[in-house]
C-alpha cells in the first residue's frame, strides 16, 4: 500500500500521501454522488490536520494568503444566522457550509502539491466526468433499446444518480476548461494521437451539454467554446481561420440540437413560455425571482434570517399564485438573491467583495483555470442556489482552494 501511494504521490510524507489519496477519491466520486463525496473530503481534512501536527505543515504555510479569501465566502452566510430568531435552526443551514471555511483554511497551512500532482488531480476530474458521460449515455441507450423510451435529455439522462442536471452541467463545463487550457499549454509537446484525443474529449463534453439541455450550462459552454477559438486564433496568428472554425462548430452543434425533439423543446422554452406550463424552468424562475425581490424590498434589504427565509418565500409564492413554488418550497434559485433574503445587504456585499477579490487575484496572476472556475461560479449561481446544496458546496470548497495552489503563469 505504501509503495503504491509513493508511485502516485511522490516526494511527500506518508500522511500527505494519505491526504492526497482522499482528495483523489473525492474528485473521482464527486460527479456521481454528492453524499458519498463528503466522506473522503472529510477524511482528507482529518489527514491534513494530522499532517499539520506531525509533518511541519504549519511552518511551511503562508504561501498563498489569497487562500483566505475563500473563507470570506463562508462569512457571507453568517449574517443570515445572526439575525435569525431560531439560531439552532439557522445553524443547520450554516453548518452545512463549513466546508467553505475549513477547506481553504486547511489548504492555507498545508504544503502545496508539486506541478505534476496538481495536474493529476485536475485530469482525474476530467476523467471522472468522461466516465459519468459514458455511464449516462450507456444507460439511456439501454432504456431506449429495451423499453423504447428516450431518456436522452435533462433529468431523465441523469436519473441514475442523485445529481441535478444543472450541477452536472457545471462540472462538465469545468472539465472543458481544464481540458482546453491543458491542450493549449501543451499543444507543441503533444503528438498527433494525443491532440486527437483532446479534441475528441472536448467534442464529447460539448455534445453532452447539448443533450443534457441545462440552459445555463449551455450558455457557459458557449462562452468557453468562443474563448477557445479566439485564444487559439490570436496565439497562432490565424484569427480569421479561428472565426471560421468557430462558426462551423456552432453550426454543427446547432444542427445536433435541432435534430433532437427534446432539445428543441427545451431550448424553445427560452423564447416561448406561458403561465400554464409549470415544468418550464424559465417561467418558474420568473415567479421565484419576483417573489424574492418583493420579500427583499419589504424587509428593507435587512434579511429575514436563514431560519424562516423559505417560509417567507412560500408566503410570497402563494401571493403570486405560484403553486408549484408553494408545494416544492423552492428557494430563490439565485444565490445572490438568496443571500439578501437570508442575511440582507451585508451578506451580499461580503460575498461580492470576496468574489471580486478572487477574480482580481486570478486575472492578474494569470491563474486561468481559477479565473474561468470563478466565472463558472458567478454565472451558475444566477439560476441556482449552488451554495444551498451539498453538490455545490463540495465542488466550490474543494476546487476553489485547490486552484489557488496553481503557480501563477508567466505567459499570457
Amino acid at each position: 500500500m505504501k509503495n503504491r501511494l509513493a508511485n502516485i504521490f511522490p516526494d511527500t510524507s506518508f500522511i500527505y500521501k494519505v491526504f492526497y489519496f482522499f482528495v483523489f477519491a473525492t474528485i473521482l466520486v464527486l460527479p456521481f454522488h454528492k453524499i458519498f463525496a463528503s466522506f473522503p473530503l472529510t477524511f482528507a481534512g482529518m489527514a491534513g490536520v494530522i499532517a499539520l501536527l506531525f509533518s511541519g505543515g504549519v511552518k511551511s504555510g503562508n504561501r498563498n494568503p489569497e487562500m483566505l479569501l475563500w473563507c470570506l465566502i463562508f462569512f457571507a452566510f453568517l449574517p443570515g444566522f445572526f439575525i435569525a430568531n431560531d439560531q439552532s435552526l439557522a445553524w443547520k443551514d450554516v453548518s452545512g457550509k463549513l466546508y467553505l471555511f475549513a477547506t481553504p483554511l486547511l489548504f492555507f497551512f498545508l504544503k502545496p502539491p508539486d506541478e505534476k500532482l496538481f495536474r493529476r488531480m485536475l485530469r482525474l476530474f476530467v476523467f471522472s466526468c468522461l466516465v459519468f458521460i459514458l455511464v449516462s449515455i450507456s444507460i439511456a441507450i439501454y432504456n431506449f433499446l429495451m423499453h423504447g423510451v428516450s431518456h436522452f435529455f435533462y433529468k431523465e439522462l441523469v436519473r441514475f444518480t442523485t445529481m441535478h442536471p444543472s450541477y452536472i452541467g457545471m462540472y462538465i463545463n469545468f472539465a472543458i476548461v481544464i481540458t482546453g487550457i491543458d491542450f493549449f499549454r501543451n499543444n507543441s509537446k503533444l503528438e498527433k494521437k494525443q491532440r486527437i484525443f483532446y479534441l475528441i474529449a472536448l467534442a464529447i463534453m460539448f455534445v453532452y451539454l447539448l443533450i443534457l439541455t441545462a440552459k445555463t450550462a449551455i450558455l457557459i459552454g458557449g462562452i468557453s467554446l468562443i474563448w477557445m477559438f479566439v485564444y487559439w486564433g490570436k496565439k497562432q496568428g490565424k484569427f480569421k481561420l479561428a472565426i471560421t472554425y468557430l462558426i462551423l462548430a456552432l453550426v454543427l452543434l446547432s444542427a445536433i440540437a435541432l435534430s433532437n425533439k427534446d432539445i428543441r423543446t427545451r431550448v424553445g422554452m427560452l423564447f416561448n413560455y406561458n403561465e400554464v406550463n409549470y415544468d418550464n424552468s424559465v417561467l418558474s424562475r420568473q415567479y421565484q425571482w419576483l417573489s424574492a425581490w418583493q420579500l427583499i424590498n419589504d424587509s428593507n434589504w435587512q434579511g429575514v434570517g436563514a431560519d424562516v427565509s423559505t417560509d417567507k418565500l412560500v408566503e410570497y409564492y402563494a401571493k403570486n399564485n405560484f403553486q408549484k413554488g408553494v408545494d416544492e418550497r423552492y428557494n430563490t434559485h439565485n444565490q445572490y438573491l438568496q443571500l439578501v433574503v437570508d442575511g440582507g445587504w451585508p451578506a451580499l456585499l461580503m460575498f461580492c467583495i470576496a468574489l471580486a477579490a478572487l477574480l482580481h487575484v486570478a486575472y492578474w496572476s494569470r491563474r486561468y483555470m481559477l479565473f474561468f472556475f470563478l466565472l463558472i461560479l458567478s454565472i451558475s449561481i444566477l439560476t441556482e442556489c449552488m451554495f444551498e446544496t451539498l453538490s455545490g458546496i463540495l465542488f466550490f470548497a474543494l476546487f476553489g482552494p485547490l486552484l489557488i495552489w496553481e503557480k501563477p503563469s508567466k505567459k499570457a
